[in-house]
């Protein structure tokens, strides 16, 4: 009896394999049929295997519906199938139900459940989900907005291979934005991405080599990856080579600014820009300024930093940018004066020079006024402006108190 049940047990766990082996067999089949356009030939097979609980075989099922391939194109099958393959822990058809919620695709928008399968996905290995996770988060799509989780996303999705979520850690890393800055980790991340020609990766590496930050000034270089990023359509590499090419810099001079204090105890990367400390946010302007000439990002945070704070440093970067930044739509001579006005009325020594200097010639719009501009030049110059000191002893005007 004992031999008979050892007997039965052997050909049931060979029947299983040659069962196994034989799904296997029809599985592959169908799939090369799918990949030679020969969807009629690979549908039924799909279907029975999806029919007996085949997780992949759904997922396959789910793109012949939602394209029209071999069977009547059904948003409603689509995502039937999709999402019955998602439920059985299926990464990649979690992502595909995410689409449908986030783009109302047979079904109504409804971005907190898109973010939900876009997570899961994530969770389940997917990179591309991790990216999208992290912007979702980066720009509160679906989820409460948080610049932390949102680079802790793209650093997962960077991690694992996606060149896009390595452009974004680059620029979190660049910009501070979620996690301590690091001009060091920046530039690496974005060689990754650039190394897959990415798009962004290659214009904020270009960037960085224009402007020699984090590594070494190296114009030629800088060209090279704009007019990669450019060919790829991406608009920001076009206008640097624009600028480059015809000798001019679009990003305004450095000379005056005060160096911005991103310590700890300014910047907790816990918070969203608007809720840090002041002389932080002002960092993060400045470096949009500099490094990407990003004036209509950067505008609302200084703008915003002048009205509730009275920030001088803000101010005096707003009346640099409305006065200096040649081709930025936005130019206004008038306004940068006004900006200027303020940061000097707050006390900035480069701020009190430079509307010293334009009431002294009636430059910026101003009526030439020489007393008033002295005036101006005497403040700077207590503030330790040394060159309103040489200029004010050059003239033999008194300034020291």
């Amino acid at each position: 009896m004992i031999q008979y049940f050892l007997k039965l047990s052997a050909f049931l766990f060979t029947a299983i394999l040659i069962s196994f082996a034989a799904i296997a067999q029809d599985f592959d089949y169908a799939v090369e049929a799918y990949q030679a356009d020969d969807y009629v030939e690979a549908l039924p097979i799909f279907q029975d295997l999806a029919d007996t609980g085949n997780d992949d075989a759904m997922w396959y099922l789910g793109k012949l519906y939602d394209n029209g391939w071999g069977v009547g194109q059904s948003d409603t099958l689509s995502l039937e199938w999709f999402t019955k393959s998602a439920e059985l822990g299926d990464a990649d058809s979690m992502w595909e139900v995410g689409i449908f919620y986030e783009t109302g695709q047979g079904i109504d928008v409804d971005q907190k459940t898109a973010f939900s399968w876009y997570l899961q996905s994530a969770e389940g290995g997917r990179a591309e989900a991790m990216t999208e996770v992290g912007q979702r988060y980066e720009n509160g799509n679906g989820v409460r907005k948080s610049n932390r989780n949102a680079f802790k996303w793209y650093l997962r999705g960077a991690e694992a291979g996606d060149a896009a979520g390595q452009a974004f850690t680059g620029y979190g890393y660049e910009f501070g934005q979620g996690v301590r800055a690091s001009e060091e980790d920046a530039v690496y991340w974005y060689l990754q991405a650039a190394a897959q020609d990415h798009p962004d990766g290659l214009a904020w590496l270009g960037e960085m080599y224009e402007s020699g930050t984090g590594v070494d000034q190296d114009i030629a270089f800088a060209r090279e990856l704009y007019s990669k990023a450019e060919a790829l359509g991406n608009d920001y590499a076009a206008g640097r080579l624009e600028a480059l090419g015809g000798g001019a810099q679009i990003s305004v001079q450095t000379a005056g600014y005060t160096p911005a204090d991103t310590s700890d105890e300014n910047c907790n990367n816990d918070l969203e820009i608007e809720d840090m400390q002041p002389d932080c946010q002002y960092g993060i302007a400045l470096n949009m300024v500099q490094g990407l000439s990003a004036y209509d990002i950067a505008r609302p945070i200084l703008e915003k930093l002048s009205s509730e704070h009275q920030h001088a440093d803000s101010e005096f970067l707003l009346g640099t940018v409305f006065t200096q930044a040649d081709g930025w739509s936005g130019q206004s001579i008038a306004e940068g004066f006004e900006y200027f006005l303020k940061s000097a009325d707050h006390g900035h020594p480069e701020a009190l020079s430079m509307v010293g200097g334009a009431y002294l010639v009636g430059e910026m719009g101003q009526t030439k006024d020489e007393a008033l501009g002295v005036d101006y030049l005497k403040k700077a110059a207590r503030q330790g402006h040394e060159r309103s000191q040489v200029f004010l002893e050059s003239q033999d005007i008194a300034w020291k108190e």
